[in-house]
């Protein structure tokens, strides 16, 4: 964040206990986690809580995020450092109430069905079964 002029209306946060975390993820219109273009995945957890809340995400077009994220269905991508086009889609979810329940009933509905925890441990679970067979 160095570097960077925070607006007044914007708070920053660093080290937050996870229930403040979680408290002020559900009580959020929506989820904005802009990320710089890297070969890594970030951000990813943030992304499927927030969806799990039935939060619209809006995030930066990255390695992992293009694996959940299907653009204007269940979340926005933008391209890295485009702070214009990061600003439009907030507007525009903001600004168009069907179109935001639309993207956060999707965002819940995709995390119940792909990406829960009892998801996780089925699949878990299928790929153990079938290398014992």
């Amino acid at each position: 964040m160095r570097g960077i002029d925070i607006p007044t209306n914007v708070k920053v946060f660093y080290d937050i206990d996870y229930g403040k975390y979680l408290e002020m993820m559900q009580k959020s219109k929506l989820v904005v986690i802009p990320l710089v273009s890297h070969i890594r995945s970030l951000g990813m957890v943030v992304m499927l809580e927030a969806m799990a809340y039935g939060k619209p995400v809006v995030t930066t077009r990255g390695i992992s995020n293009v694996e959940y994220i299907r653009d204007g269905e269940n979340g926005y991508l933008v391209e890295p450092e485009d702070p214009q086009v990061l600003k439009d889609r907030i507007l525009e979810l903001l600004g168009d109430p069907i179109k935001y329940r639309q993207i956060a009933e999707t965002a819940l509905a995709d995390v119940k069905e792909h990406w829960s925890f009892k998801r996780y441990v089925e699949t878990v679970l299928e790929i153990a079964e079938g290398l014992a067979q």
